[in-house]
């Protein structure tokens, strides 16, 4: 089994799992479990929730498998992130 396959069963088997957890119980580096988790998720293959902010105000997320529903909470924040983002007129 290739360490990208091990990172989604273990996602998989422990949704809401973040980089530093799957890290821990792989025994690999956190950065290299980050990038994982996100070519995973930018393929469908694993949904994402914002989980929090560090405190120097860095986001971290939480990972689900791709089948898992968003929870009402994330749905609304997405939305007004998106609000934000478009571009300012002047």
């Amino acid at each position: 089994m290739t360490q990208l396959q091990q990172i989604e069963a273990f996602v998989t088997a422990n949704p809401g799992a973040t980089s530093g957890v799957v890290a821990a119980h792989l025994g690999v580096a956190r950065n290299r479990v980050g990038a994982a988790l996100q070519y995973l998720f930018k393929r469908g293959r694993l949904h994402r929730e914002l989980a929090g902010t560090t405190i120097t105000n860095v986001p971290f997320y939480a990972y689900y498998p791709a089948n898992h529903k968003p929870s009402e909470n994330v749905v609304k924040a997405s939305e007004n992130v998106a609000r934000r983002r478009k571009a300012p007129t002047r």
